[in-house]
C-alpha cells in the first residue's frame, strides 16, 4: 500500500511529503472493509524482552478468555439486546455454542468502546477509529437474523455472489453529510445573529443622524440574511440526506451483513485466495473545495452543482427505499406470510420503565478470583 501510494505520483515539489503519502494511502483505503480481527493472543509484538513478552502474552490469553467469558454470561442473562439480534439462546449444546460466539464478537465491541444501549447492539458504524471500526464489524458480521444463518451448504459461485451484492448495496447510499450538516446550523445560527446586530446597530445610527453608519450596518443586515437564508437551505438538504441515509442503512442492512458472511465463509474456505477486498462503493466524503463552494461571498455566490448532484441521489435513494418496502412477499398457498414485507425494517422501538434494575455483574476470571481470596485471606492474618 505504502509502495502503491509513493510510485503514484511525484513527491519531489511537496512540502510535506508525509501529508501528501496519507491522504494518497486513504484514497485507495476508503471503503474498504476491515479483516476480522485476530485473537488477542496472536497479536503480541516481538519483544527481545522475554519477561516483557511473556506478560503481553498473558495479557493477551486473558483478553481471549474475557470475550469468551463475555459469551458465556450474555448467554446466561440474555439482555434485550442479544435476544433481538441473536434470537433466544438455543437448548442444543452445539447451537448454544455458536450463539455464543457470536454473542462474544458484539459483547467485547460493547465492552471494549462503551457502547451501552439496552436494545441496540452495536449502533452505527464509528469513523474516527480503525480499531473500533475493525470490531464493530466483526460484531457486524457475528448478527444476523433472529433464526440463524448457515452459509456452509452454499457453493463458491454462490457465496461470490452473495459478496458482490455489498458493492451494489453501497452504490445507492445517500452520501454522508453529517459534518456539512451541523456546519450549516452554526453558520445559519450565527448569520441571523448577525443580522439582528447589524439591524439594531443600523437603527442606532439613524437615531444619531449618522446615516452613512446606517447605510453601512444596513448593508450588513441584508448580507447577513442572506447568508442565513442560503444555510437554511442547504441545512434542509443536508438533513434530508441524512434522514435518507438513516433509511438506507436500515433497508439494506440485512443484505450487507449477508454479503460480509459470504465474504468471511468464502475467505475461510480460500484463505491463501487472492480475493481482493470487500470495498464499499458509497459516494466520497465532501473535499475541502467542495465544502469552501458553500461559503463565497453572497454576491457571487452559486450553488454548487455537487448540491444538485446530492439532491438528485438522495431522491433517487428514498424512492429505492419507498419501492423496497412496498414489497410483500410472494406466497400463495401459506397465508400467514401474505401481506409480509420482503424487504424487513428496523424492529420497533419500545419505551422502558424509569427505574431499571442495576445490570448483572460479570463473574471474575478464576485466577482473578482466586487472587482476591487470597488477598482477603492475606489481610484478615
Amino acid at each position: 500500500m505504502l509502495a502503491r501510494a509513493i510510485q503514484s505520483g511525484s513527491l519531489s515539489d511537496v512540502r510535506d511529503v508525509g501529508a501528501v503519502i496519507d491522504s494518497r494511502v486513504r484514497q485507495q483505503t476508503q471503503g474498504l472493509v476491515p479483516q476480522p480481527p485476530k485473537p488477542w493472543s496472536e497479536r503480541v509484538p516481538e519483544d527481545d524482552h522475554q519477561e516483557r513478552h511473556d506478560y503481553l502474552a498473558a495479557v493477551g490469553k486473558a483478553m481471549d478468555d474475557r470475550q469468551q467469558r463475555l459469551g458465556e454470561f450474555i448467554a446466561a442473562e440474555a439482555p434485550a439486546w442479544a435476544e433481538r439480534a441473536l434470537g433466544p439462546v438455543p437448548d442444543d449444546p452445539a447451537e448454544r455454542q455458536a450463539w455464543q460466539d457470536r454473542a462474544s464478537a458484539v459483547a467485547s465491541y460493547r465492552e471494549m468502546f462503551a457502547y451501552s444501549d439496552p436494545k441496540e447492539p452495536i449502533g452505527p458504524e464509528p469513523v474516527n477509529s480503525p480499531e473500533a471500526r475493525q470490531m464493530w464489524h466483526a460484531a457486524f458480521n457475528a448478527l444476523g437474523p433472529v433464526d440463524g444463518q448457515d452459509l456452509r451448504g452454499l457453493s463458491d459461485g454462490q457465496l461470490l455472489m452473495r459478496r458482490s451484492s455489498y458493492e451494489a448495496e453501497t452504490a445507492w447510499a445517500p452520501r454522508w453529510v453529517s459534518a456539512e450538516l451541523r456546519a450549516a446550523r452554526q453558520c445559519a445560527d450565527d448569520a441571523e445573529r448577525d443580522a439582528v446586530l447589524s439591524a439594531a446597530r443600523a437603527e442606532a445610527a439613524r437615531k444619531q443622524e449618522e446615516h452613512d453608519q446606517a447605510q453601512l450596518h444596513e448593508g450588513k443586515a441584508w448580507l447577513s440574511r442572506t447568508m442565513a437564508g442560503r444555510h437554511r437551505s442547504n441545512e434542509a438538504e443536508f438533513a434530508k440526506t441524512m434522514e435518507a441515509r438513516k433509511d438506507w442503512e436500515e433497508t439494506t442492512r440485512q443484505a450487507r451483513h449477508d454479503a460480509l458472511a459470504a465474504h468471511s465463509e468464502y475467505m475461510r474456505r480460500h484463505p491463501d485466495t487472492d480475493l481482493p477486498p470487500l470495498k464499499s462503493a458509497e459516494p466520497d466524503r465532501l473535499s475541502e473545495e467542495e465544502q469552501a463552494q458553500l461559503h463565497q461571498p453572497a454576491e457571487t455566490y452559486e450553488s454548487p452543482a455537487w448540491l444538485a448532484d446530492m439532491a438528485e441521489r438522495t431522491r433517487a435513494a428514498n424512492e429505492e427505499i419507498a419501492n423496497r418496502r412496498s414489497m410483500e412477499v410472494p406466497h400463495e398457498e401459506d397465508h400467514e406470510w401474505q401481506g409480509q414485507p420482503a424487504w424487513a425494517g428496523g424492529l420497533a422501538q419500545h419505551r422502558d420503565a424509569i427505574l431499571q434494575p442495576p445490570p448483572p455483574e460479570i463473574p471474575p476470571a478464576a485466577e482473578v478470583a482466586e487472587r482476591a481470596a487470597e488477598i482477603d485471606r492475606e489481610a484478615g492474618e
